[in-house]
């Protein structure tokens, strides 16, 4: 017997809706929103939301957007937001976007101030012990 998704939108962002819907009829949704702040906290959930209503092409998407992006954006009080938003969304099982922000965190952490390490630290306490084995098992191998 299969589950079957049944849309309730209580307590979905109604951004992430209008676009899972638009996904919907163009197979795709904005990859840059207004301003880089939105794109950073919109792709997580997008994924989010692709994920509660098992929509596995959106999400697939919504990752690939999020990797993009990533890269650039840590420096952003938005992108903090983001991954609080990821760390409190994602399941134990999803680590896919949480790896993600790990290696665009862990790949600039020298340029980050230490009053902007501590306030993601604060923010996202599961971070800094992920960010510490990400740093082992995928960034220490590679400088060796």
């Amino acid at each position: 017997m299969s589950k079957t998704s049944t849309f309730d939108e209580d307590g979905d962002d109604p951004t992430a809706v209008k676009w899972m819907i638009h996904f919907f009829y163009h197979a795709e949704y904005p990859k840059l929103a207004e301003s880089p702040s939105d794109a950073v906290t919109l792709h997580p959930k997008m994924y989010a939301i692709a994920d509660k209503y098992e929509v596995p092409q959106l999400k697939s998407l919504a990752k690939e957007n999020f990797k993009e992006i990533a890269p650039e954006n840590q420096c952003l009080e938005a992108f903090v937001d983001a991954v609080a938003f990821i760390y409190a969304s994602a399941s134990a099982a999803d680590e896919d976007l949480k790896r993600i922000a790990r290696i665009a965190i862990a790949n600039r952490l020298g340029k980050f101030k230490e009053c902007e390490l501590e306030h993601f630290m604060t923010a996202v306490p599961d971070l800094a012990f992920d960010l510490v084995k990400t740093i082992r098992s995928e960034i220490v191998p590679i400088i060796r």
